[in-house]
């Protein structure tokens, strides 16, 4: 759990921030000791009951000692020890500071402004909401391809990413 903690890319450099990435590691290590077994051994299932559909029923669980700030360091260490992607089952939550967490700020963005530079090269001018649209899809993109970087957008990533669960929403156009 540490070497997670060490790897990730983003993590605001505030006490509150600095807490919630240690209550997330209690979190962690309670459920071990609630499942009676350790964190790599855990399914999907465990993760995301962990992680709760959204953030009022997380904070329910918990009643007392967490705040908002740990569930996002949760599904970090989810993804990161638990290969956990399965992010539509976790509602709205902003997948821009997990990749900026996972992967780091500054290569997420590089990525996120060449894409949309090429496109605004092409012609396209997208309205403001729907430059958040695909920025959204882009990153989850990203975090299914468990990777940021545009090279590794291949044809079969490209193909696993357009089957993912996680894009039904934006292939209904329910994403804003």
């Amino acid at each position: 759990m540490d070497d997670a903690r060490s790897v990730m890319g983003w993590c605001p450099d505030t006490p509150a921030h600095r807490r919630a990435v240690t209550d997330a590691i209690g979190l962690v290590l309670r459920r071990c000791l609630d499942e009676e077994t350790s964190f790599w051994a855990w399914s999907a299932e465990t993760w995301f009951e962990l992680i709760a559909p959204g953030h009022i029923e997380f904070e329910a669980a918990w009643p007392g000692w967490i705040d908002g700030t740990i569930r996002p360091y949760v599904a970090a260490f989810a993804y990161l020890l638990g290969d956990f992607t399965d992010f539509h089952r976790i509602g709205n939550f902003n997948r821009r500071s997990l990749a900026w967490r996972i992967f780091g700020k500054n290569v997420v963005e590089d990525s996120v402004d060449q894409v949309a530079g090429t496109l605004q090269g092409w012609g396209y001018h997208p309205t403001a909401g729907a430059v958040g649209q695909f920025r959204t899809v882009l990153i989850q993109a990203m975090l299914v391809n468990r990777s940021p970087l545009l090279q590794d957008m291949t044809s079969e990533a490209l193909e696993r990413i357009r089957e993912d669960p996680g894009l039904e929403r934006q292939r209904n156009g329910q994403w804003r």
